[in-house]
Order: C-alpha cells, then structure tokens, then sequence
C-alpha cells in the first residue's frame, strides 16, 4: 500500500515506509527492507530520519507498533542572511523592503535580517521564514503596496513576490551581482553512486563546471552555469584533475577518499 493510502490510524509496514521515503516525506538512514511486517518504534527510528521527541511518538515503547500519525519528518532549515534596503509600515508591523534596483542591493543595502528556508542552496522558487521551523512565512515589501524591490543574499539580488494569488511567497529573479566573477573549469564528471562515477563521466560526457573560487577547495560551491544559480546537487564530482564529494547542495566537502 502507497503511503498517501494509510489512515493515520493505521499501523505502518516497512514497505508503507519505503512508500514514504520514495515521496519524499522522510529520508532513509539505510536500506528498507521488503516486508509487509508491521514496524515498531525501533524499527521507525532505525531506518529512516524522524523527530524522536514528537510527542505520541515518545510515548510509545520500543516495541510498540507505531501507526501513520506517530511518525513526524524531521525539519532541516538553513540560515540565510538577507540583506535589505530600508523598512515600510503595513498594518502595524515594520517589514523589510528592497532596493530600488538590483545593483543597488548588491551594492547598497545597509541592513540584514536572519531568515530560514529548507533550500541550503537558494534559487528562483526559494520560500523564506522567520523561524527555523519553517512555520513562519517571511513577506516582503509588496505587502506595503509597492512593487518587489531587491534584496541581497551572498553574491546574489532577488525579488520576493507570489507570481500568483494561490502561489507561496518566493525568491524571484534570482541573479549574480554584477563584477561577481565566476571561474569555469573544464573537463568535470559527476555521480550520485561514487568517486568512479564522476570520473567515468568526466571520461564519456565531459562538462563545464563554475565556481565562485579561482581554486577549488573545501567550501566551495560548483553550479552548471555561469551564472552560479543552477548548483551541482550530485554527491561526487571530479574536477580541476581531483575527486571531491558534495553535500548534495552545491558545496564541496572534500577531498574524496578515492582518486581517479
């Protein structure tokens, strides 16, 4: 049985929570095995990433069945600095609004805010929050009236608006600041199975590959464009003549345990 078909009342089998990682609504600490056997709490918290404090979770004993409405995703945010131009005033709050115009945030903009988005790497499509719980919808100056203005966070300007009534709040126009240099490297590989993989690839389908460091190291992003918008999510990547694992985000971790 798919996921979206058990009740919340229902106990879980582990094939309902493959169902659940295959949909992305948990990620798996390791392989599921292929059983219509019901799981116990052990088990839920063996194979796959939950909130153990969630409470009708935590009440339950180890050998419990669990069912549907016990288990909770665990929510990873990440912290980003905006930066923004001045404030406006909208129905007894004070919300931060944009520059004028892109360059001027890159250049310009004098205040920060911290705010959170489940995206370590942000992008067009990108929704921030106040709060690290992801609860806490941030909106942006077109609450005031005006248009969208510019905001910046790292290297990049963006404006933040619903393209439509129904659509989330998101980042928009998401753009490198101009005189931001981004450095190409040539003849990449890349894999989501391992070190040999890039390598393979770097041999039958070689690619292009751009950072924001002149010298690749620990720390640094690779993106497919020159843009530096559209971030290299595989785990391994072989570049500038070495092998490097990713965090899946766009940023190098390090050297690989294997090399070419």
């Amino acid at each position: 049985m798919a996921w979206n078909d058990v009740a919340n009342n229902q106990t879980v089998s582990f094939n309902n929570l493959q169902s659940a990682v295959n949909n992305g609504v948990f990620t798996a600490k390791t392989s599921i095995p292929a059983s219509n056997e019901q799981i116990t709490k052990a088990n839920a918290d063996t194979y796959v990433n939950i909130n153990t404090s969630y409470g009708p979770y935590a009440a339950k004993s180890s050998n419990q069945l669990v069912v549907k409405s016990d288990l909770q995703a665990v929510i990873t945010s990440y912290a980003h600095t905006i930066y923004y131009y001045t404030t406006c005033y909208y129905d007894g709050f004070y919300i931060e609004q944009g520059a004028s115009s892109a360059s001027t945030a890159c250049t310009s903009n004098p205040y920060s805010i911290t705010l959170y988005s489940a995206d370590f790497a942000l992008g067009n499509g990108s929704i921030l929050y106040y709060d690290s719980a992801l609860n806490s919808p941030w909106y942006s100056d077109t609450a005031c009236g005006g248009s969208a203005g510019y905001f910046k966070v790292g290297d990049y300007s963006f404006r933040y608006y619903n393209v439509g009534i129904e659509d989330p709040w998101q980042i928009q126009d998401y753009t490198l600041c101009a005189g931001e240099t981004a450095y190409s490297f040539g003849n990449c590989g890349v894999s989501n199975s391992s070190p040999a993989g890039a390598c393979s690839d770097a041999s039958t389908n070689p690619k292009t590959l751009y950072s924001e460091c002149p010298t690749i190291t620990a720390g640094c992003s690779l993106f497919y464009n020159s843009n530096l918008t559209n971030p290299v999510t595989e785990l391994y990547t072989f570049a500038n003549s070495a092998n490097w694992d990713m965090n899946g985000y766009g940023q190098i971790e390090g050297f690989s345990s294997v090399q070419c």
